[in-house]
Order: structure tokens, then sequence, then C-alpha cells
């Protein structure tokens, strides 16, 4: 028991360090959208690009969506949307490509609204 304890308090410290390794990240962009309405729709916009995720939320106050390299040679990312004094700040860490030139930074335009 106290060995899974240990795994499962290292485990998300040595998950994100691939991913924060080669990131490039950007400026927090702001979005009048509700944390739940952003989240909607970069999953709708990353299941029609057929792009892989993962989503882990942080409360009530957002959540980080990211990837690992797949198959398809996608780059790993990190990105964050919280809900801060107020405002919904969107943070994306890397940049993965899909193989339609797509990239997330696109998809993260798109749903910014």
């Amino acid at each position: 028991m106290p060995r899974l304890a240990a795994l499962c308090l290292m485990l998300p410290l040595a998950l994100p360090a691939p991913i924060l390794a080669a990131a490039h990240d950007q400026p927090a962009r702001a979005t009048q959208r509700s944390v739940a309405a952003f989240r909607d729709c970069f999953i709708a916009a990353q299941d029609k690009a057929k792009r892989p995720w993962a989503y882990v939320l942080n409360g009530d106050s957002g959540g980080t969506f990211s990837t690992v390299p797949g198959a398809d040679g996608q780059s790993p990312y990190l990105m964050s949307v919280r809900d801060a004094d107020g405002a919904r700040r969107v943070t994306l860490s890397g940049e993965a490509s899909a193989g339609s030139g797509q990239t997330i930074a696109a998809a993260l335009d798109g749903c910014l609204g």
C-alpha cells in the first residue's frame, strides 16, 4: 500500500516532464466563453480532426488538455483553461501538428470565440 501511495504521488510529476521539456509556451489568451463552452468546443474540434486528446478537470476552475506522441507523429502539448478573477485564460505549451496541417493553435483560435 505505501508503494502504491508513493507511485500515485510521483506519477503526476513524472508524466508532464517530457511534454514540458519540448514545450514552446505561448502567452495566455482570454476568452469570453465559459470554461465548459470552451472545453466542449475544443473537444468537438479534436474529435472532428480525429486527433487524440485527454482532459483533466481541475475542480470548478478549469482543466488541462494534453496528448502524448502517438503513432501519427503528433507532438505533445499541454493546454490549460482556467477561470480566475472572473476571466477565462487559456495557455498553450508545445504544439501538436495533425496530418491535415491543422494545428492545436488553430483549434484554440476557433474556440476562443
